[in-house]
C-alpha cells in the first residue's frame, strides 16, 4: 500500500488488517500514493517472499 494514499486511509487499513489477520505482513511504501508506479521491484520481492527466505533482485 502507498503510505501517502489520498483515496484510502493506509495507516487505518493497516491497523484493521493486522487486527483481523495478526500474522499478516503489510508493507507501506514510503512516499507512495494511491497509484503505485515505478515500484515493481519492491512489489515483486514482497510477492516472491516465502517465510524464512530473502528476496532476490
Amino acid at each position: 500500500m502507498g503510505e501517502r494514499d489520498r483515496m484510502l486511509d493506509s495507516h487505518g487499513t493497516r491497523r484493521r488488517l493486522l487486527h483481523a489477520v495478526p500474522h499478516a505482513r503489510i508493507d507501506l511504501l514510503p512516499g507512495t500514493g494511491h497509484a503505485i508506479i515505478g515500484r515493481s521491484l519492491p512489489i515483486l520481492d514482497f510477492l516472491r517472499q516465502v517465510e524464512g527466505t530473502h528476496p532476490h533482485v
